[in-house]
C-alpha cells in the first residue's frame, strides 16, 4: 500500500487520532505476522466494513489476517474465501492463535460471546487491540484510551495504549479512516467503499442522515453540525462517484425490496406497541413462539432493519409519519425510549434493541444489572444498545422482559 498524503479539499480539524496512537498501533500490528480480526456478534455493516478496511490494509503489507465475524452474507463484500473469514456459527475448536487480535467495533467481552469468545480470551491482554465508537466502563483490557468529547486537534496522549475507542465518532469505519489519515495512508478503492458502506450505515441508524425509499440520501442539520462526522462525510461523497455510492445506497436501502410479508410484519409492529407505567418507554414483545416472526425467518438483515426504523419512528413520534397516525402519535407523547424483544434462532437468545434519548437506554441497563441481574450481557451506545440471555424459554423471557420494564420506571429520566 503506497503511503502518502490524502489529495483533498477538505481540511481535517475535528477529532483526529493522535499520531502518537495511531504509530503505536500500527507498530504492533506490522510486528505480528498473523492476525485475528474481530468484529461483534450479530456483525453488522460497520463491523464488517471495519474488518475488511484492516483486512486489506494488513494483506498489502505481506501479513496473514482473518475475519472472524457472524454469518451474514447480506453485509457488503462478504466473500468468506476472498477475506479468509471464520464465521461464529461455525467456529472451529481447532483454531490457530493469531499474533494478534484486533477488536473492531466493540471494546467489550459481552459483545462475543461462545467459542469466539473464549478464543479471544486465549490472547493475552497485551496482544489485544482494538478501534471502537463505543463508549465502555468495561473495556476488554484496562490498556484503553478513551475519548468522549469532540476536539479540534489531536489530543496529548503521553503514552499510547493497545485500545483506542473515539465515542464522539459516529461508526467504527471513521475511527479507522482517522486511524489511516494520521499515518498518511490512502485509502484503497474498495477501502473507501468499505468505509462510506459502514458510515452510512451507522449515521442512517443514529438519524445523521435518512436513505429514504429509493436509494435517495438526505442529510440534516445534525451532520452539518457535527465536526467529526462532517468531515468524513464530505471525503468520503467526494471520493467516491456517484455510481460507486448509489450502488452502496442501494444495498444499504432494504426496504425498497420487501416482501408482502415484510410489509405486513412492519405495519402490525405498530398495533403491538406497549407503554412502560410513566409512558416513557414503548415497547414491542416478540414471544419466542410468534408465528409470523418464525416465517419471515427470525432475526436477519431485513428483520433488523424493519425493527430499527420501529424504533426510530416511535421514538421520534412525528406528525406526518405513514405509520403513525394523530391519535398514535398523541399517545407516544411522552416517550423518551423505544424497544423491541425478540427471539434469535440462531443463537438461541433472546433479545432487547432500543433507541433513546439522555443516555436514557445506558441508564435502563445500569440499574438493570445493579439490581436485577448482576452478569446482564446489553451494551453498546447509551442511546442505542441492546442485550441478550441464553434460551428461549418463555416464562424466563417473559420475567427478562419485565426487569428492563421495570428498569426503566425506576431511573430518573434527564430532561
Amino acid at each position: 500500500m503506497k503511503v502518502q498524503g490524502i489529495n483533498n479539499t477538505v481540511s481535517f480539524k475535528a477529532n483526529k487520532m493522535p499520531l502518537n496512537e495511531a504509530k503505536y498501533l500500527n507498530s504492533r500490528l506490522l510486528q505480528a505476522q498473523t492476525a485475528d480480526i474481530f468484529c461483534h456478534t450479530s456483525t453488522d455493516e460497520d463491523a464488517f466494513s471495519s474488518a475488511v478496511m484492516m483486512y486489506e490494509y494488513l494483506a498489502d503489507m505481506g501479513k496473514t489476517p482473518r475475519i472472524l465475524c457472524s454469518d451474514k452474507k447480506e453485509n457488503l463484500g462478504f466473500d468468506k474465501k476472498q477475506f479468509n473469514i471464520i464465521t461464529y456459527e461455525n467456529f472451529p475448536d481447532d483454531t490457530k492463535k493469531a499474533d494478534i487480535a484486533l477488536c473492531l467495533d466493540f471494546s467489550q467481552k459481552e459483545r462475543i460471546r461462545g467459542k469466539a469468545l473464549d478464543y479471544l480470551e486465549e490472547f493475552s491482554d497485551d496482544d489485544i487491540l482494538c478501534m471502537d465508537h463505543h463508549y465502555t466502563e468495561t473495556p476488554v483490557t484496562d490498556n484503553c484510551v478513551i475519548i468522549e468529547e469532540p476536539h479540534k486537534n489531536a489530543p496529548d496522549i503521553k503514552t499510547a495504549k493497545n485500545m483506542y475507542i473515539d465515542s464522539s465518532a459516529k461508526s467504527a469505519t471513521s475511527v479507522i479512516f482517522r486511524f489511516f489519515e494520521a499515518l498518511g495512508i490512502k485509502m484503497s478503492k474498495r477501502q473507501q467503499l468499505a468505509a462510506y458502506c459502514g458510515m452510512m450505515d451507522d449515521m442512517n441508524k443514529n438519524g445523521y442522515v435518512k436513505i429514504n425509499n429509493g436509494g435517495v440520501v438526505s442529510t440534516n442539520k445534525k451532520l452539518d453540525e457535527d465536526k467529526n462526522a462532517k468531515e468524513v462525510y464530505d471525503n468520503l461523497d467526494q471520493s467516491l462517484s456517484e455510481e460507486e455510492k448509489r450502488d452502496v445506497i442501494c444495498h444499504l436501502d432494504v426496504f425498497a425490496n420487501l416482501s408482502e410479508e415484510e410489509k405486513n410484519f412492519r405495519k402490525r409492529l405498530y398495533d403491538r406497541i406497549q407503554l412502560n407505567d410513566n409512558s416513557k418507554m414503548a415497547y414491542v414483545v416478540i414471544a419466542p413462539d410468534d408465528c409470523e416472526w418464525i416465517n419471515l425467518g427470525g432475526d436477519n438483515n431485513i428483520t433488523s432493519k424493519i425493527l430499527r426504523d420501529f424504533r426510530v419512528r416511535v421514538l421520534e413520534h412525528k406528525n406526518p409519519d405513514e405509520f403513525l397516525d394523530e391519535d398514535e402519535i398523541e399517545r407516544l407523547d411522552k416517550v423518551q425510549m423505544a424497544a423491541v424483544f425478540y427471539p434469535d434462532y440462531k443463537t438461541g437468545r433472546y433479545r432487547i434493541s432500543v433507541h433513546s434519548n439522555k443516555d436514557y437506554a445506558g441508564q435502563m441497563i445500569e440499574y438493570n444489572r445493579d439490581n436485577y441481574c448482576k452478569n446482564l450481557t446489553a451494551g453498546g451506545h447509551k442511546n442505542r444498545a441492546g442485550g441478550s440471555m441464553a434460551g428461549l424459554d418463555e416464562e424466563k423471557c417473559r420475567m427478562w422482559v419485565d426487569n428492563f420494564v421495570n428498569s426503566s420506571e425506576k431511573i430518573a429520566y434527564r430532561v
